[in-house]
């Protein structure tokens, strides 16, 4: 928090509500998953990159991010694409 708010005002006007998720595993029904029905998809593309490969940053500025670009450009026709930042997990 920021600041602490004026006197009388709550902390937050967020309210949370918890909904049940179903969560189900896809394999092998790819296909029936796009982002007209469920919001998501699930794409193969060559990434240019080896797992080794994400420990480089450069190489993921420079080959990973424009395939990554490219991908999006081809499937969903946008004027531009802009990624604004990545993060690499590490194990």
């Amino acid at each position: 928090m920021k600041f602490v708010p004026p006197s009388g005002l709550p902390w937050s006007n967020i309210k949370t509500e918890i909904q049940p998720q179903k969560i189900e595993d896809i394999r092998g029904r790819e296909n029936e998953v796009s982002l007209s029905t469920t919001g998501f998809s699930l794409e193969s593309f060559d990434s240019g990159m080896t797992y080794e490969d994400f420990d480089d940053e450069d190489k993921i500025v420079q080959t990973y991010l424009p395939n990554v670009a490219r991908l999006l450009k081809s499937m969903l026709n946008p004027s531009r694409i802009q990624i604004f930042e990545f993060l690499v997990r590490a194990p």
